[in-house]
């Protein structure tokens, strides 16, 4: 019976993980650095902070001048609904873009 609901829950997430959905958000990000910035959206909009977190990570590794990376990334460490807002975490992204 265990081993079945791993199983089943195995699939779920796989499942979940390929259906966060479809968006369009027009970005000056370079091309690769944008598809990973809008699958960090996407993450973002499913909950997944952190998948969404190393997304937006990865994009600004490529693109270090992409900014909405650095947004994106400072917004996984607000989530709005587990009350576990980590300012500081957030303001160090947004300093690494600029310091004011």
């Amino acid at each position: 019976m265990i081993a079945r609901l791993c199983v089943l829950f195995s699939c779920f997430a796989l499942l979940s993980a390929q259906n966060l959905g479809v968006i369009d958000f027009p970005t000056s990000g370079s091309g690769e650095a944008r598809k990973l910035f809008v699958e960090g959206v996407l993450f973002l909009l499913n909950f997944e902070f952190e998948d969404a977190e190393e997304q937006f990570r990865k994009a600004r590794e490529l693109d270090p001048d992409f900014a909405m990376a650095d947004w994106g990334e400072a917004m996984t460490h607000t989530p709005p609904l587990w009350r576990q807002v980590d300012v500081e975490k957030a303001r160090n992204v947004l300093n690494e873009l600029a310091p004011t």
